[in-house]
């Protein structure tokens, strides 16, 4: 199934929110786009957008997919992003654009680099060149600022909200107490920007992939290594444990995509190659399929290839149709299975 979401020049990023029923898409162009699933499946939104002032703005959707998050510049200030608000995707406003700012927060004087809710919703998280500072989504000043936060190049809270865990650009992963934003325990050392840092489904572990060309999985008790870390031939650009927790994947510059096993560190199957860098993966509900997306745009879906037995066709097409959400008919048709 290929949905085509309309957006003036270059679109860079599409992502969905939590819930599945928004889309947002950031270009060139000054605006962030959002897309909506109406009630008989079909997607709208093309006179929906929020107005930024700068290009390729960051965004981020709350785990409900009622509020979004976007960081931008404002014009004639500095380089870097400095303003973050936040929108109501409840109801539009004239013109389209989102019907309310439910807050505008006062300019920060460090750029920003990473944006993260909190599981409650009720929080947020703002990293930049200096600091990674906790909000609050009905004020405008921060409650938390995290011991040595600077300038991440991802953030995210564990799954029961207790802990927020950073990969910094200069080589270090963090792991904070989002109570009182002291670190866990030590640094999470790596030889090169920590690029990624994933929990573990119960959210007792972390891995971390960086520049280095490693990644290590990490016990968040007392920030120490569990086993050796894996390694690929280039840097590691993105990487993600499995629903189950027991494997993780790693996607990376040498134009490869791996899972290990999480208990040996060893590799469940041969390299999933790309013929460019694999920036981003994610695992399916259940683990057994993997998708992989390249730099160069490239998307593709690997089986993890369980021991069983292969499936018949019959089970094959039934898999496609669930995935897909059409089917054909034994005349020729295709027909859209509902929701």
């Amino acid at each position: 199934l290929k949905l085509k979401f309309p957006h003036r020049l270059f679109t860079t990023i599409a992502e969905f929110s939590p819930d599945g029923n928004h889309v947002s898409v950031r270009g060139y162009r000054q605006e962030v786009s959002v897309w909506s699933r109406r009630a008989d499946g079909e997607w709208s939104g093309d006179r929906r957008w929020v107005k930024v002032d700068w290009t390729y703005p960051l965004a981020e959707f709350s785990h409900d997919g009622r509020m979004l998050l976007v960081a931008d510049k404002q014009k004639g200030t500095v380089k870097d992003f400095n303003r973050f608000r936040l929108w109501s995707l409840d109801e539009t406003g004239a013109g389209g654009e989102l019907a309310q700012i439910r807050n505008d927060y006062p300019l920060e004087s460090f750029g920003i680099t990473r944006l993260a809710f909190h599981p409650s919703n009720q929080h947020f998280v703002i990293g930049g060149l200096y600091s990674v500072k906790l909000w609050p989504i009905d004020d405008t000043n921060p409650v938390v600022e995290f011991q040595d936060g600077r300038e991440p190049k991802w953030l995210e809270f564990s799954p029961n909200g207790r802990y927020l865990a950073g990969g910094l650009a200069e080589g270090k992963g963090m792991i904070w107490d989002v109570t009182t934003g002291k670190r866990q325990g030590p640094h999470l050392e790596h030889h090169g920007s920590v690029n990624r840092i994933r929990f573990s489904p119960n959210g007792q572990l972390v891995v971390t992939g960086s520049g280095d060309k490693t990644a290590q999985v990490w016990r968040v008790s007392d920030c120490q290594p569990v086993g050796p870390p894996v390694e690929h031939r280039g840097e590691i650009l993105d990487l993600v444990f499995s629903p189950a927790g027991d494997r993780f994947a790693t996607a990376s510059a040498d134009g490869t995509a791996r899972v290990w096993d999480l208990e040996t560190g060893q590799p469940l199957t041969e390299p999933f190659v790309h013929h460019h860098p694999v920036s981003s993966l994610d695992f399916n509900h259940d683990g057994s399929l993997l998708a992989t997306s390249a730099a160069n745009g490239d998307v593709r879906i690997w089986s993890m290839k369980h021991p069983e037995p292969e499936r018949s066709a019959e089970e094959l097409i039934k898999l496609a149709e669930e995935l897909g959400r059409h089917r054909l008919t034994e005349d020729g048709r295709v027909v859209r299975i509902p929701w």
